[in-house]
């Protein structure tokens, strides 16, 4: 993170899945929590629906899993100019994942 706030870029190109402790999603929300935020859009192979979902709570502007070369740049130029930038079938299943009935929610989670 010291490396986005001293730098300033206009966009992270970021991983969901660091190593041992740490996660994409923890180092997007401490990005776009700083005085200047910056536009992070995640690059992965994981995408279980549950690391999409946090990543963009965090604040991510959008996700992108191997896709063809143009595509990866239209979400990178949609990204950095703090557009939406996802694929249509994680924007599909995240959206069927917002609707579905909160009582499909466990009990020891506050949201869903």
């Amino acid at each position: 993170m010291s490396l986005a706030e001293r730098l300033a870029p206009d966009l992270v190109l970021m991983d969901l899945q660091f190593g041992e402790g740490a996660t994409g999603a923890q180092a997007t929300r401490l990005i776009r929590a700083l005085a200047a935020p910056v536009h992070v859009l995640v690059l992965t192979n994981y995408d279980s629906d549950g690391d999409i979902l946090a990543a963009i709570e965090a604040g991510a502007s959008g996700t992108c899993s191997k896709t063809p070369p143009e595509q990866l740049l239209a979400a990178v130029r949609a990204a950095a100019a703090g557009e939406s930038a996802l694929a249509p079938v994680i924007a599909d299943r995240l959206m069927a994942r917002m609707r579905a009935p909160r009582s499909a929610c466990p009990a020891a989670r506050s949201r869903c």
